[in-house]
């Protein structure tokens, strides 16, 4: 049998791109076995675009706890052994559920996830998410027994959005963490990616649009802000908790991305006239990194 796909997009205040990601999923070449729109407690008439399409497509309505919150919702009610998960203001490729339902029937379903390349926004300047991260897959498909070397690149080269995840494996890690509201899925990655299997594939299966800038997570929680940095302080100090198996190279790799961030809270903090709060910081800094620590102090000292 074919392996059963459930497509979840949370929505929130989507009235305007709604309709569009689910036309994508309906036009599908190969049907999903379900579509659930997760309305996030919009206060537009989201809920009403996505109730207009009938079945297949059920809405689930809920207050707003946003999209991790979301996300998870749908998981919870899909019944299905994969979910595919797309964003409201983005659209599937014709050919993307098939594509993925060929890989994971090929590889009897052996990976965590299978995630596809991701058409980015002309605005972005560059063709691709995998063009993004420097990052191939050999064709139809590339499997790895450990995907640990791909989740820790700088910039993973897997999005929530052009990936089928095992729904019992996303349940067993509690799924998406709902106060990690800008690196979520990052978080989701890391975890599900070390030292397990995961398959890529090499053709873009989402085109992401630059239509809702007001409302996109990484517009308004992107790094520039403060809580994007105290959610990668959650994120990594979670990995290196939760992971200890990690080989050596990929801790200190860890640890010195947590230091990083510990050093732009410090910023932030001493910024703001808070000297303990910078303080605070700039030791957990250290403990974290001593080596991103001191390169850190040198730059600031003028020494390289």
């Amino acid at each position: 049998m074919a392996p059963g796909i459930t497509a979840v997009i949370p929505a929130f205040n989507r009235e305007r791109t709604l309709a569009r990601a689910i036309r994508s999923v309906l036009a599908q070449s190969e049907p999903v076995d379900a579509v659930l729109v997760v309305d996030d407690g919009s206060t537009d008439s989201t809920a009403a675009v996505a109730e207009e399409f009938g079945p297949p497509v059920l809405v689930v309505k809920q207050s707003n706890g946003g999209a991790s919150a979301a996300r998870n919702t749908g998981v919870a009610r899909a019944d299905t052994e994969w979910i595919a998960f797309l964003d409201s203001d983005d659209y599937w490729e014709a050919g993307h559920v098939a594509a993925l339902r060929a890989a994971i029937s090929a590889t009897g379903g052996a990976a965590e996830f299978y995630f596809a390349d991701m058409q980015w926004p002309v605005e972005t300047g560059t063709t691709s998410l995998f063009g993004l991260c420097a990052f191939a897959a050999a064709a139809p498909h590339q499997l790895v027994d450990d995907a640990t070397d791909w989740v820790m690149l700088r910039r993973q080269p897997m999005m929530l959005q052009a990936s089928a995840i095992r729904r019992s494996s996303y349940l067993a890690l509690g799924g998406l963490r709902d106060e990690l509201r800008s690196r979520h899925d990052t978080h989701l990655f890391l975890r599900l990616g070390i030292g397990r299997p995961a398959c890529a594939l090499p053709a873009c299966g989402t085109v992401m649009t630059a239509d809702d800038t007001v409302g996109r997570v990484t517009a308004v929680l992107g790094d520039q802000k403060r809580s994007y940095w105290v959610e990668t302080v959650v994120m990594y100090q979670d990995v290196l908790a939760q992971h200890s198996e990690l080989p050596r190279h990929h801790r200190a790799e860890l640890a010195s991305r947590l230091a990083a961030a510990r050093l732009r809270l410090a910023k932030f903090a001493l910024r703001g006239g808070n000297l303990a709060g910078g303080g605070y910081h700039l030791v957990r800094a250290a403990v974290a990194s001593p080596r991103r620590w001191m390169a850190a102090v040198r730059r600031r000292l003028g020494g390289g």
